[in-house]
């Protein structure tokens, strides 16, 4: 009688989330998935972004013009510049929120398994494997206006030094170039703009 009422339970039993990986997506609707490889990680998800697709790599030139700024600006300032014009301040804020922007943007790029090759699209698996990599701590140090918190002080009260940190910090955006260095590995359309550039920073 124990074994007919374990076998009935189990017939009633919609799905059963042991070891068995579920294929039927009907079978998942109302289910409780302990297991994120208990859905399919390659199945395409209309929102996510394909880190190869047409928006994602103009979008990724667009912030590689930034950083190439960024790493103009950035060491110039902090050498020659005492006090920075409101506009460019004001510049210099909204490539920060794009920046912020592109953050969002990494925590839904579906990206490339190592193991099977496959291209993950999971939003689970793709947000644990931006927020859990280095690639985000960079992003997230070359991004955060640490100037901000210390320019909230008095400033007829700081001494040079001090002065000297606020200007030194924003060198902590140069992290950014860790982009462009990535993308010398894959775009040969880079490596040559960067070679140009190079040679007229060389000439001038």
């Amino acid at each position: 009688e124990m074994a007919a009422g374990q076998s009935s339970s189990e017939e009633g039993n919609p799905a059963v989330l042991s070891d068995v990986i579920l294929t039927d997506p009907a079978e998942l609707e109302g289910a409780f998935v302990t297991d994120p490889l208990a859905v399919d990680p390659f199945a395409k998800v209309s929102w996510m972004i394909e880190h190869q697709g047409a928006f994602k790599l103009r979008w990724d030139w667009i912030i590689l013009i930034f950083v190439i700024y960024n790493a103009i600006y950035v060491p110039y300032s902090v050498a020659f510049v005492e006090t920075e014009l409101v506009r460019v301040v004001v510049i210099n804020y909204i490539i920060d929120a794009l920046f912020l922007v592109d953050i969002c943007f990494s925590f839904c790029t579906t990206y490339k398994d190592e193991t099977s090759n496959g291209i993950v699209y999971h939003p689970t698996l793709v947000f644990k494997n931006y927020f859990f990599s280095l690639r985000f701590v960079v992003d997230l140090a070359a991004t955060f206006p640490f100037e901000l918190l210390l320019m909230s002080l008095d400033s007829a009260e700081m001494t040079p030094l001090q002065r000297l940190l606020i200007k030194a910090i924003k060198c902590i955006r140069l992290l950014r170039l860790g982009k462009v260095f990535q993308k010398l590995k894959t775009s040969e359309r880079l490596k040559r703009f960067m070679f140009g550039f190079r040679l007229c920073a060389f000439i001038l």
